[in-house]
């Protein structure tokens, strides 16, 4: 096979990570779960992990070069990225820079190019507060969606839209998905050209798509790299990645 239709074949997929401070026996690092580069990898994506900087030009750089971007999961953006005030219930929030970076890296793909997204739980966030939306801080429901313990996480199920990426790929109006997150879209405040596709039994947002036909973007508040369904997880990654080939979603 020649280097070019290697290349094709291999589509290069950017993967924003974490950035973690030392705890005094060892240096700051990045850091992301080897779940998301594995899914990648697995369905024939090349990953391309990008940390956060603060150069604009760095993150234009990085991007000038990719075919898709899969932002991923971690803990809370600070609601001044969207333009709140910290509530009581509020956890944990990435780190200063990374929370930065990942806003500057969204408005990027978004502003400046028309590569794939998908969204993973603070992914499926973020691009909701890209475009201009925002987030509920803390679910009235929030304790039926964190994970069980540190490795395990809560499964519920969720009910797409008929007419929607999700519908085309599942094929049904309803799925079960895991969940680990106390946060989520704000359906008063959506993200300019979003809409919502899926829901819990409590009506909260599960799933975001973008309205351009010539953009493909999906948001799930859901872990598909980790789920325990194989069939789901090969599904939206291989999907997804076919995309970022120039493909239908679900082709």
């Amino acid at each position: 096979m020649s280097m070019e239709n290697n290349i094709k074949k291999h589509p290069k997929i950017g993967l924003n990570i974490d950035e973690k401070a030392g705890n005094g026996e060892e240096r700051d690092y990045y850091k992301i779960t080897q779940n998301y580069v594995t899914a990648i990898s697995e369905a024939g994506g090349l990953p391309i992990l990008i940390p956060p900087v603060k150069e604009t030009e760095l993150l234009r750089a990085w991007v000038s070069f990719l075919d898709g971007m899969v932002f991923t999961g971690g803990a809370d953006y600070p609601p001044s990225l969207y333009g709140q005030v910290k509530q009581p219930d509020s956890k944990n929030y990435v780190a200063k820079c990374r929370a930065q970076s990942d806003m500057q890296l969204a408005e990027i793909v978004f502003n400046e190019t028309a590569i794939p997204v998908l969204g993973i739980c603070l992914g499926h966030q973020l691009i909701n507060i890209a475009n201009g939306g925002q987030l509920i801080q803390h679910l009235d429901n929030a304790q039926d969606h964190t994970k069980l313990n540190c490795t395990e996480d809560s499964y519920h199920m969720v009910d797409i839209l008929s007419q929607s990426c999700l519908y085309d790929l599942f094929c049904s109006k309803s799925i079960e998905v895991n969940s680990s997150h106390h946060q989520g879209v704000d359906p008063d405040a959506f993200g300019d050209g979003l809409r919502p596709i899926a829901w819990d039994e409590c009506g909260m947002i599960e799933g975001i798509e973008g309205c351009d036909p010539d953009r493909f973007a999906l948001g799930v508040q859901w872990h598909p790299e980790r789920i325990r369904n194989p069939d789901h997880r090969s599904s939206i990654f291989s999907a997804f990645i076919n995309v970022c080939r120039g493909a239908n979603f679900g082709d």
